[in-house]
């Protein structure tokens, strides 16, 4: 009778370590989980997946022009440019889609300290108004807008066209 209950106790007790070093393993189980979900997240972003709305900016005294982009595939984009006259109180907006080129090389493009970077090329062409969107390769953080023949669709003082680099806005 010793003999069993000596067993049982010997059963229980190795059962609850089991159990215990099952939810040690379980909760480091879950912290690595965690660890390892915001980086495969990030590299999802970055490979121009992402579901949310990029926005780009550049403010002088008297303009402000913001692109915000949206990718739609590996080649397009959706678009929204607009061009704020800050002291004519004056906007003017251009939305649309930008297809890339498939299997095209990068562009080269320069930031404002001389400093040079890859970008790939949208292109948007509407009612003769041609639009060049650059956006620098990997980061993302900055781009640049070049236009031929879109005058009629902005106010003059709104302009379309590149007045400087555009920059990731912080969140």
């Amino acid at each position: 009778m010793n003999k069993i209950i000596s067993s049982l106790l010997l059963l229980t007790v190795g059962c609850n370590n089991n159990a215990e070093k099952n939810m040690e393993q379980k909760n480091n189980l879950q912290d690595t989980t965690q660890t390892v979900s915001k980086p495969l997240m990030d590299t999802v972003i970055t490979k121009g997946k992402e579901i949310a709305n990029i926005l780009y900016e550049y403010k002088n005294d008297t303009l402000l022009q913001t692109l915000t982009i949206k990718y739609l595939s590996k080649q397009d984009i959706s678009f929204e440019l607009a061009s704020v006259n800050k002291v004519k109180n004056k906007t003017s907006t251009l939305t649309g889609i930008a297809k890339g080129k498939p299997n095209r090389d990068p562009e080269m493009d320069e930031d404002e300290e001389g400093n040079a970077y890859a970008a790939t090329e949208y292109h948007y062409n509407k009612e003769g108004c041609s639009l060049s969107i650059r956006i620098a390769m990997g980061t993302k953080d900055k781009a640049q807008i070049m236009e031929y023949n879109c005058g009629k669709l902005h106010d003059s003082n709104c302009p379309f066209e590149f007045v400087g680099l555009l920059r990731k806005a912080q969140k």
